[in-house]
């Protein structure tokens, strides 16, 4: 299973993903469920990666994991927080929802 777990401050900006775990839906390199997952969660990583105004602490030294925390921010980007942050909530719980014995998804607001 792949789990999931974003963590947002109060005003809704993303703070930090972790992500860990195989979905076992189907072979290596035939998932969908794991195409599903890895293509939002690397998109988002992608886009606040490539923002001059945010700085990211990132890690996907392990196969099946990928965890990113935003060490700063300036205010030009907040807004880009707010939309990632809802952007991967909306994604994975699609995905979590149609398959839940394969993906599980936990929201914390810090």
């Amino acid at each position: 299973m792949i789990d999931v777990c974003l963590v947002s401050s109060k005003d809704g900006q993303l703070r930090s993903c972790t992500a860990s775990g195989h979905a076992g839906y189907a072979a290596k390199g035939s998932d969908i469920v794991c195409a599903g997952v890895s293509s939002l969660l690397r998109t988002v990583h992608c886009l606040l990666e490539s923002d001059a105004g945010i700085s990211l602490l990132a890690d996907s030294s392990e196969p099946g994991s990928l965890a990113f925390q935003v060490q700063y921010c300036d205010g030009a980007s907040e807004a880009l927080l707010v939309h990632c942050c809802d952007f991967l909530k909306c994604g994975i719980k699609l995905i979590a929802d149609e398959y839940p014995d394969h993906v599980s998804l936990r929201v914390k607001t810090e």
